[in-house]
């Protein structure tokens, strides 16, 4: 596992390829935040972003529900891009490492998002992330996780393996099932 200051170095020099997802397309991505969009309830009041990146998909929930959105990213510089890219009086973005926070956090959020994050996480920090992840979701609240398939991840190690995040798990379906139990959540969608 590389060291928390490799991750830090690593992701600081993401936004750059964020941008050109944005500009020119990702299409894994769009329907990752299409998936979001169409799951959203109507009445949601809070939406936590969990690396949201440039902060494009905390923009696609600001400009399709009333919710409040708090983008958190562990890049720096992808915050500092994200305040600049997108203005919106319903968001806010914290530069903030979900992993070292702490789980007595409030508020209390009505949507966790996690797009494309989940894999990132390596095993042995899991067991702290599903207890930060349980204490900030509220009694009735919903995660929306996406995450690339194994079929992607083994395409990425074979033939581009210089696209591979410092931690690039894959995650299947007991992975989901162990998140959902010891987040006290139900998968119900796969």
């Amino acid at each position: 596992m590389k060291s928390k200051k490799e991750q830090q170095e690593y992701y600081e020099q993401f936004p750059k390829r964020l941008i050109l997802d944005y500009v020119h397309g990702n299409k894994r991505v769009e329907a990752a935040i299409l998936f979001a969009l169409q799951n959203l309830e109507t009445d949601i009041q809070n939406v936590l972003d969990i690396g949201c990146g440039i902060g494009w998909s905390s923009h696609e929930i600001a400009i399709n529900s009333n919710a409040k959105i708090l983008g958190i990213d562990l890049s720096k510089n992808s915050i500092s891009t994200a305040k600049k890219l997108f203005k919106h009086p319903n968001i806010e973005f914290q530069h903030k490492d979900i992993t070292t926070m702490t789980s007595t956090q409030t508020p209390k959020y009505d949507l966790i998002l996690l797009i494309d994050i989940f894999e990132h996480i390596h095993p042995e920090e899991r067991n702290n992330f599903f207890n930060i992840i349980k204490n900030l979701l509220s009694k009735k609240g919903k995660i929306i996780l996406t995450c690339p398939t194994i079929h992607h991840q083994n395409f990425l190690e074979n033939k581009h393996p210089e696209n591979l995040q410092p931690v690039d798990e894959k995650i299947d379906i007991k992975t989901l099932i162990e998140f959902s139990e010891k987040t006290d959540t139900e998968l119900s969608f796969f």
